[in-house]
């Protein structure tokens, strides 16, 4: 972490990095691979909140090569028997479906990638913020799903000025109709919808994505 370091000497992409661990989520990741080394590599975060519970998972290549990390859905509230989404933090970008384990290949050395682990759902859902490691954990006021009006809503919570990516997963069966975000952008992806939040300083903003 930089976090020590002195400020007014860091790059602005260290500090957009910074920035999105701000503030701190209140709860402390824990080590998956305890004693295996001298150091972690596996941190699995679980995050809840009034709206859903899913999953940040950190995985540090300490190595001088590349190496994959596996993830066995088996504790701390994840079932074996349930199905996943997986999305990379840094990239933005989604990593598939999993059930039992998820395997990432090729983490370069010395570097980290940040996991979303988020339980599939049969409507259109949160996949994952760009805004805050937890993707959701603290810029989320609120999130629901109305299967009588097709509507998902929420609140976001603009902790700092800027812009923030909200990515939302929308299955096959469904089509978006129509957006509700005065100021906002939109872009149909393959995973779903990229909804961009502009000119964020600190206040709410409320979305509505409606569905056909």
């Amino acid at each position: 972490m930089f976090n020590g370091d002195e400020l007014p000497a860091l790059t602005q992409d260290r500090l957009d990095l910074l920035a999105k661990m701000l503030p701190l989520y209140p709860k402390q990741a824990r080590p998956l691979d305890l004693y295996e080394s001298n150091f972690s590599s596996k941190w699995l975060l679980r995050v809840d909140t009034s709206f859903d519970t899913w999953w940040v998972a950190a995985l540090f290549n300490w190595e001088e090569e590349a190496r994959s990390f596996s993830i066995r859905f088996d504790s701390d509230g994840l079932k074996p028997d349930r199905r996943y989404r997986i999305y990379d933090f840094w990239n933005q970008r989604p990593l598939g479906i999993a059930r039992g384990s998820i395997t990432i290949p090729g983490v370069a050395s010395h570097d980290c990638k940040v996991i979303a682990i988020r339980e599939n759902r049969p409507h259109p859902w949160l996949l994952s913020t760009d805004y805050h490691l937890t993707q959701g954990g603290v810029e989320l006021g609120q999130l629901s799903w109305d299967e009588e009006s097709l509507t998902l809503s929420g609140v976001f919570i603009g902790r700092r000025a800027g812009n923030a990516v909200l990515t939302f997963t929308v299955p096959e069966t469904y089509a978006i109709r129509a957006i509700d975000c005065p100021g906002a952008a939109h872009q149909v992806t393959e995973e779903g919808v990229r909804l961009e939040l502009t000119g964020l300083g600190g206040e709410d903003r409320s979305f509505k994505l409606m569905f056909a």
